[in-house]
């Protein structure tokens, strides 16, 4: 779901490990042996923060389609949903890259797209 490099950049902290249960994430510092948890939806909301400190911003939405008729309906499939994230930049050239992306949660795509942020970052790391 989210990675702890990311989870270490979004938190400000390094972190040791971490477990996700029931929406929950329980995370565990290094060199601290207490527990801490987030709420998903909340560490969802931190990583488009973090997102927009780097000149990106971040949107995911369930894709709408046109059926047979012309009427608009969202695509979801049954137990495996399709989000879409965006990624816009701030920096001129604007640019919007999209993705549609095989996950269960709005979430789960914020955190794919947030990964792809950090490894873009990185690959421009001298």
């Amino acid at each position: 779901m989210i990675s702890k490099e990311l989870l270490s950049v979004v938190m400000c902290d390094k972190i040791e490990r971490f477990r996700i249960l029931n929406n929950i994430v329980y995370i565990y510092y290094l060199n601290d042996e207490q527990e801490y948890f987030i709420s998903v939806y909340e560490l969802a909301y931190r990583c488009r923060e973090w997102a927009m400190t780097k000149g990106y911003q971040v949107s995911a939405c369930r894709p709408i389609v046109q059926d047979d008729t012309g009427a608009q309906v969202i695509n979801y499939w049954y137990k495996s949903y399709i989000f879409k994230f965006e990624i816009g930049s701030y920096e001129p050239p604007e640019q919007i890259l999209k993705f549609d992306v095989n996950v269960k949660s709005e979430p789960e795509a914020i955190f794919r797209a947030s990964e792809y942020i950090l490894e873009q970052k990185e690959e421009n790391k001298c």
